[in-house]
């Protein structure tokens, strides 16, 4: 169970650091997973394309979110 490099993306740049997912959604209530392998901050969604399943993020990032999390992100 060796953990895995988590990617960050913040506003000036990209931290990296190794860990797991369930630690990175425990560290704040602003963190949902809207996939396997993503977790985004729910303060950065600007819009949530539900027929499509798409984030798009306020700095113009586009992600998927999965069905089974799609009714978890449209409640935060």
């Amino acid at each position: 169970s060796i953990p895995h490099k988590i990617e960050v993306h913040c506003e000036n740049r990209i931290l990296g650091f190794y860990s797991s997912m369930k630690e990175i959604e425990s560290m704040s209530e602003y963190f949902v997973r809207c996939h396997k392998s993503l977790i985004v901050n729910t303060k950065c969604i600007e819009s949530i394309d539900h027929s499509n399943r798409v984030i798009k993020m306020k700095d113009g990032q586009k992600r998927a979110i999965s069905v089974r999390n799609l009714k978890k992100m449209i409640e935060n």
